[in-house]
């Protein structure tokens, strides 16, 4: 029996992220990203034989509320949220979280 998770993939338009999002709509999961620019996510939902399995909003997620926001709406979306997965702001250029 094949489970669909729903997952929220934090940094999903980022490299090592894009790289999760596909993996888990070849699985056959439902994906929710959160994005600062609506061409990184079209770039990422336009090169994605499953994109109708992915959906994706504009969110600040660095703050509580913000992300707080996004989980709700993800929620909304999907029917709930499985599981998340952060893989946003893993460059040599980021500074600490506070």
């Amino acid at each position: 029996m094949t489970t669909t998770s729903r997952v929220v993939v934090a940094g999903g338009t980022g490299a090592l992220g894009r790289a999760l999002v596909e993996l888990l709509l070849a699985q056959g999961d439902r994906v929710a990203v959160p994005f600062r620019s609506r061409g990184g996510f079209d770039r990422l939902r336009d090169g994605l034989p499953a994109a109708d399995a992915l959906w994706g909003a504009p969110a600040e997620i660095s703050t509580t509320a913000g992300a707080g926001a996004f989980l709700d709406a993800a929620a909304a979306e999907l029917g709930g949220v499985d599981a998340v997965a952060v893989v946003a702001g893993a460059y040599a250029g980021s500074g600490p979280v506070d």
